[in-house]
C-alpha cells in the first residue's frame, strides 16, 4: 500500500483520466529512498485496471551504452522484431518514427501507459525516442510516467532538460519525506496491527520518514514486527547495520558515481552528527571550501545531506556511512574533529564525543573537558555519561579524583544499567572517606539497591551512614531522610524501621515545627489527612532546583499530584521530564513515563496513556529491571488502561508473559497490581477472584497505614464485588468506608467515585439522590469518563419507570465513553440503551471510534465503492474475513449498508484511526449494565 502520496496518486489519475484521449507526461522525482519506484508500479496497476496497454521498463547505469535498450525493454512483452539500426542504437528520423508508429499500433486497440524508472540512467537513444513521443501525445493516447533522481548526473543532460521543459511534461512532482501519520500507518501495515506512538516516533526519528529505510528496518526486525510488537530501533545496532549492508553498498555506489570524495566528505558529516558545518567538514575531508562546495550541493542533491546545513539527512544514512569508514582512518577522524572543536570553544559534551572515539588521546585538556562533559550529560543521556566518565578513568588521575568519578559513574548508570550502577557504588563506598562524599554515594547506591529489591541493604546503608557521618549540609541530611521513609515505605519488610523514624520525628515537631525536607505533605498524603492540606506544600517540594529533579522522592511528590486529581499540572511536570530525558533508555524516563500515564488516564486521554506504559514497560526490559517489583509499578496503571480499552485478553497475557500470575504484597508496587488485577478480574465477570484479590489488598492497606481511598481505591472494589455477588451489607458497609475516606481527603472525582458506589449499594429514592450527587459532582470537575459510568447507572436505574428519560441518559453516558475511548464502558452502555428500547443515533458520528483499526480499514474501502472480493484481494486475506469485519461494522455503527456507512464515514470526525483492538463485550453488572 502507498502511504503519503496522495498529491502524486492524484497526478496520476488525473493523467489517466485524460489518456483515453489525450496523452502526457508526469515525472516523479525523488531521492534515494522515496519511493519513486513504488509510486510507478501502483501507477502501472491503476492503468492496467483500467484497460491501459502498460509498457514498463526500468534503466539502469551499467546498460546505459546499450543503444534503446529502454525501449527494447518496453516492447519485449510484444515479441517485437527489431531492425538492425534500432539494435544498433542509430539515432534517425526513421528509427524514432519507426519506433513511434509501433507504439500508435498498440493505442488503437486500448490507451497506452509507458512507465519508466530511473529516467536519468537513460541511454540516449531511449531518452531520444521518449523526448519525440512526448511531443506528439497531445492527440493520441499514450501517457508517459517516469521516475528521476534530480542528484544522478544524466548520460546527456540537454536531451533531458529539453523533455522535462515541454510543454506537455504536464507534471513534475517532488516526493516528500512521510510524516508521523504516514509512518503510522506504514508500520501498521506491515506489523498487522497498532504501533505504539513512541515506536512510530522512534522509527520516524531514525530514518527521517524515508520509505525504504522505513521499509528496511522493518524488514530487520522481521518476524518481531509481523506478531505486532515493534521492537526499539537504534541506528548504530551492530544487527541491524549488518543487515542493511546491501542497502550501504548501493549508497556507497551511489556516492562514488556523484564524486570519487563524496564518500569521505559523507563520512565526515556523518561523524561530526549535529556539529557538523562546512568548514569542520572541510578540515576532516582536507578540502578546500571551493572543492566542498561543490560536492555538498551534489550530496544535496543525492538526499543524502540535508539543503540548508551541511548535516546529514537521515540518522540511519548517517551511522551506515560512519560504519563504511575503515576504524583506523575513523579514530583519526574523531581526533582531528576533537581538536578542531575544542579549539572553536564548543561544548564540553559536543568535544567529548570524539574524545571518547579517539582512542589514545595525549591532549592536556582531554581530562577536564570529558568531566565537565559527563555533567551535563549524566540526566539527559547517561549512556553518554557512562562513557564519559569510563573514558575518564583511563586518563592518570589520582586515588581521590578517581572515587570522584566512580560515584559520578554510578550516578550515571542509575539511569542506564541499574545492576551496574549498584557495583560501581559500592566499590566508590569502600574506597570513599570523606563524609559528605559517603552521604552522596550512600543516596545513590540506596536507589539503585531499592530498584534492584534489596530494601533492607537500602535501609541499613542509610541508617549507617546517617549515625556515622557527621553532615554539614542540613539539605544532604534531609535528603537522606527523605531516601530512608520512601525507600523503605516501599517494602513489607522494611516498614517498622521506617514507622519508627517518622515516629521519631513526630516527637522531635515540636522543636524543628516539621518532619525533615518534603516528607510532611507525602506523610499527610499517605495518611488521607486532606488534599487541600497536600497540595500546597507538594508544590513546594515540585518547585524545588533542577539538581532535584528526577530523585525517587521528587517522583513520589510530583505523584501526590495524582491523589489531589491535578492531573494538567502532574502531565506538564512529566512532559518536563520527557523533554530533559532525551536518552532512549533510562531509568528517570520511565519514571517520566509512569507519571504521564496516570495522568494520561486521569485526564480520559486512554490511547495516550497505553503508549506510554508500552513504552515505559519496553525501557525496563532493556535496563535489565523488567522482572523487579518497579515493573509492578508500571503494570498496575497499564492493566487499568487496557482494561478501560477492552482490551483484558491482552492485559491478562501481558501479566502471564512477566511472570506475574502469583502476586505477593510483599512490596507496595505489588499491593497496587494486585488492585489493578481485580479490577481485570471484575470486568472478565470473575467477582469471587476480584473479591480474593480486594481482601489481600484490604489487609496489606491496614499493615501499610495507607488511608487514602485516591491512591489505592479497594473500598469501591470490594463494594463492587459484594453487590455482584448478592452480599448487600458487606457492600454497603465497604460503601460507606470508601465514602466516609473520600469525604475526609475531600478530592471531586473521588467523591463522586464514592457517591456512586454507595448509590449502587442502596435501593430507592436514595440511590437514584446519591448517583445524581455524583453525577453533578464529576460533571463539575471534568471527570468525563467516570460521569459516564454514573449516567449508565443512573440510565439503567431510572428505565423502568421513565424510560424517555433513561435512554437521553443513557445516550449521554454513551458518548461521553466513546470522546474517551473507553470502548469497554461504551459497549455495555450500548446494550443496556437497547434493552431500555432505543439505539445508538449517529448524530454526532463518534460510533466510529469503536471500530478496531482493522475493521475500519476495511469500512472505508467499502465505502469507497470496493467490492467484498476486491478489498480481500487488497489486503491478502479471505473473503470470509472482510464479510465478518463488515457484519461487525455494521452492528456496531447501526448502519445497513454501505451507502449508509460512506455517509457515516464521510460526517464522521473520528474517521481516521480507532483507539485499539477489539475484545469480548465487558460483562454486567447486577443492577447496572457495567463495571464501575
Amino acid at each position: 500500500m502507498i502511504f503519503g502520496r496522495r498529491p502524486e496518486l492524484a497526478a496520476i489519475s488525473s493523467l489517466l483520466d485524460d489518456g483515453q484521449s489525450n496523452g502526457g507526461l508526469v515525472v516523479i522525482e525523488g531521492a534515494f529512498g522515496s519511493g519513486k519506484t513504488e509510486l510507478l508500479r501502483e501507477a502501472g496497476e491503476r492503468a492496467g485496471q483500467r484497460g491501459f496497454c502498460v509498457l514498463s521498463a526500468s534503466a539502469d547505469i551499467e546498460e546505459q551504452s546499450f543503444g534503446f535498450g529502454v525501449v527494447q525493454q518496453l516492447f519485449e512483452s510484444w515479441e517485437e522484431e527489431f531492425t538492425d539500426a534500432e539494435m544498433r542504437g542509430e539515432v534517425s528520423f526513421e528509427t524514432l518514427h519507426g519506433l513511434h508508429r509501433r507504439l500508435v499500433g498498440l493505442s488503437r486497440k486500448s490507451p497506452v501507459l509507458v512507465t519508466v524508472d530511473n529516467l536519468e540512467f537513460t541511454d540516449e537513444p531511449s531518452l531520444r525516442w521518449i523526448d519525440y513521443v512526448v511531443r506528439r501525445t497531445h492527440d493520441m493516447p499514450v501517457s508517459v510516467i517516469a521516475t528521476l533522481n534530480p542528484g544522478e548526473k544524466p548520460q546527456e543532460p540537454h536531451v533531458l532538460s529539453g523533455l522535462l521543459l515541454s510543454r506537455l511534461c504536464r507534471e513534475r512532482r517532488r516526493l516528500l519525506d512521510l510524516g508521523l501519520q504516514e509512518t503510522a500507518g506504514l508500520m501498521e501495515a506491515f506489523a498487522g496491527g497498532p504501533v505504539p506512538q513512541a515506536a512510530v516516533e522512534g522509527y520516524h526519528r531514525v530514518t527521517g520518514g524515508n520509505p525504504l529505510l522505513l521499509r528496511e528496518c522493518l524488514r530487520v526486525s522481521g518476524a518481531a514486527c509481523q506478531a505486532g510488537d515493534i521492537p526499539p530501533v537504534d541506528p548504530v545496532s551492530a544487527d541491524l547495520l549488518a543487515g542493511l549492508m546491501p542497502m550501504r553498498d548501493r549508497l556507497l555506489a551511489q556516492l562514488h558515481r556523484a564524486d570519487p570524495r563524496a564518500l569521505t566528505v559523507a563520512g565526515a558529516a556523518a561523524l561530526l552528527g549535529d556539529a557538523a558545518d562546512e568548514g569542520l567538514i572541510a578540515v576532516l575531508a582536507n578540502l578546500s571550501p571551493g572543492q566542498l562546495d561543490s560536492i555538498r550541493a551534489k550530496l544535496a542533491a543525492l538526499g543524502i545531506l540535508r539543503i540548508n546545513s551541511a548535516a546529514i539527512r537521515y540518522p540511519l544514512i548517517g551511522a551506515l556511512l560512519e560504519n563504511a569508514v575503515p576504524p583506523a582512518e575513523r579514530t583519526q577522524l574523531h581526533a582531528r574533529a576533537a581538536r578542531a572543536l575544542h579549539e572553536r570553544g564548543a561544548a564540553p559534551e559536543e568535544v567529548a564525543v570524539h574524545v571518547v572515539e579517539a582512542g589514545s588521546f595525549d591532549e592536556p585538556w582531554a581530562g577536564h573537558v570529558l568531566l565537565r562533559a559527563g555533567e551535563s550529560m549524566a540526566a539527559s543521556c547517561p549512556q553518554s555519561a557512562v562513557r564519559v566518565y569510563e573514558r575518564v578513568l583511563q586518563e592518570p588521575i589520582d586515588a581521590q579524583e578517581r572515587v570522584k568519578v566512580l560515584a559520578r559513574l554510578g550516578m550515571a548508570q542509575l539511569n542506564a544499567n541499574v545492576p551496574a550502577a549498584v557495583r560501581r557504588l559500592e566499590v566508590a563506598m569502600d574506597m570513599a572517606s570523606e563524609p559528605e562524599e559517603r552521604a552522596e554515594i550512600a543516596l545513590g547506591l540506596s536507589c539503585g539497591l531499592a530498584v534492584t529489591d534489596r530494601h533492607q541493604e537500602a535501609v541499613r546503608l542509610l541508617d549507617e551512614t546517617m549515625a556515622k557521618e557527621e553532615l554539614r549540609r542540613d539539605e544532604l541530611a534531609e535528603r537522606m531522610a527523605e531516601q530512608f521513609v520512601v525507600a523503605g515505605a516501599e517494602c513489607r519488610s522494611t516498614l517498622d524501621a521506617v514507622f519508627a523514624r517518622i515516629r521519631s520525628y513526630e516527637r522531635e515537631r515540636g522543636s524543628t515545627g516539621r518532619c525533615p525536607g518534603g516528607l510532611e505533605p507525602l506523610i499527610r498524603a499517605w495518611l488521607g489527612r486532606s488534599a487541600e492540606q497536600v497540595l500546597r506544600p507538594v508544590q513546594d517540594v515540585l518547585s524545588w532546583g533542577r539538581d532535584r529533579r528526577g530523585t525517587t522522592f521528587w517522583y513520589t511528590a510530583a505523584t501526590s499530584l495524582l491523589w489531589c486529581e491535578e492531573f494538567e499540572l502532574a502531565s506538564w511536570y512529566a512532559e518536563e521530564e520527557l523533554r530533559a530525558t532525551r536518552s532512549a533508555a533510562s531509568l528517570r524516563r520511565v519514571r517520566a513515563l509512569l507519571l504521564r500515564m496516570q495522568a494520561l488516564h486521569g485526564l480520559d486521554r486512554l490511547e495516550p496513556a497505553r503508549q506510554c506504559g508500552v513504552e515505559a514497560l519496553d525501557l525496563l526490559d532493556r535496563l535489565g529491571i523488567g522482572d523487579q517489583a518497579v515493573a509492578a509499578a508500571v503494570l498496575a496503571p497499564h492493566v487499568m488502561v487496557l482494561a478501560e480499552l477492552d482490551e483484558r485478553e491482552a492485559a491478562a497475557t501481558l501479566l502471564a508473559e512477566r511472570g506475574w500470575q502469583d502476586i505477593h504484597p510483599t512490596h507496595w508496587h505489588n499491593v497496587a497490581l494486585l488492585h489493578s488485577r481485580a479490577r481485570l478480574r471484575i470486568a472478565a465477570a470473575d467477582h469471587v477472584g476480584g473479591l480474593a484479590d480486594t481482601l489481600v489488598v484490604q489487609e496489606a492497606c491496614r499493615h501499610w497505614h495507607m488511608r487514602n481511598p485516591a491512591i489505592v481505591p479497594w473500598q469501591v472494589t470490594a463494594a463492587e464485588c459484594q453487590q455482584a455477588l448478592k452480599a448487600r451489607p458487606a457492600a454497603q458497609e465497604a460503601a460507606a468506608e470508601g465514602l466516609a475516606a473520600a469525604q475526609r481527603w475531600g478530592s471531586p472525582r473521588l467523591l463522586g467515585q464514592a457517591l456512586r458506589t454507595m448509590g449502587l449499594s442502596l435501593t430507592g429514592p436514595r440511590r437514584i439522590e446519591l448517583l445524581q450527587q455524583s453525577a453533578e459532582l464529576l460533571k463539575s470537575c471534568g471527570a468525563r469518563l467516570e460521569l459516564a459510568r454514573t449516567l449508565g447507572v443512573l440510565g439503567t436505574a431510572t428505565r423502568e419507570k421513565r424510560s424517555a428519560e433513561a435512554r437521553r441518559t443513557l445516550r449521554e453516558a454513551y458518548e461521553l465513553a466513546v470522546s474517551c475511548g473507553g470502548k469497554a464502558l461504551a459497549r455495555c452502555i450500548q446494550e443496556e440503551l437497547v434493552h431500555a428500547g432505543g439505539r445508538i443515533t449517529q448524530s454526532a458520528e463518534r460510533g466510529v471510534d469503536l471500530l478496531t483499526g482493522s475493521e475500519l480499514q476495511v469500512a472505508e474501502m467499502a465505502a469507497s465503492g470496493m467490492t467484498n472480493q476486491a478489498i480481500a484481494r487488497r489486503l491478502k486475506v479471505s473473503l470470509r474475513n472482510i464479510e465478518a469485519h463488515l457484519t461487525h461494522t455494521y452492528r456496531k455503527l447501526g448502519v445497513t449498508g454501505r451507502r449508509e456507512l460512506a455517509d457515516l464515514l464521510r460526517r464522521s470526525s473520528a474517521g481516521a484511526r480507532a483507539f485499539g483492538a477489539a475484545s469480548r463485550p465487558a460483562a454486567a453488572l447486577p443492577g447496572a449494565g457495567w463495571t464501575m
